[in-house]
């Protein structure tokens, strides 16, 4: 069974737009993984933030994680020639 963002976006549709606001929040500062973004935005450190845990929570299940945060993290190989 292929589980699309379509399909996904089904389910969260009540709250589908501050999960989206979100997304865009995470990248604009700079593609923080999740975990980082919800301390942050706990202590305050994102002023005026509108979202809450449960929108980072909803962003990353419609979404999958932030591309940008996956990048630094890939391991590097070897050259085998």
């Amino acid at each position: 069974m292929v589980t699309t963002v379509e399909k996904i976006m089904e389910m969260y549709t009540k709250i589908y737009r501050t999960a989206n606001l979100a997304r865009k929040i995470e990248q604009a500062i700079g593609h923080l993984s999740t975990t980082v973004f919800i301390k942050m935005n706990e202590r305050g450190d994102v002023k005026y933030c509108l979202v809450n845990k449960a929108n980072i929570y909803v962003a990353e299940a419609i979404y999958g994680p932030e591309d940008g945060s996956l990048n630094r993290k890939m391991s590097k190989r070897k050259r085998i020639c």
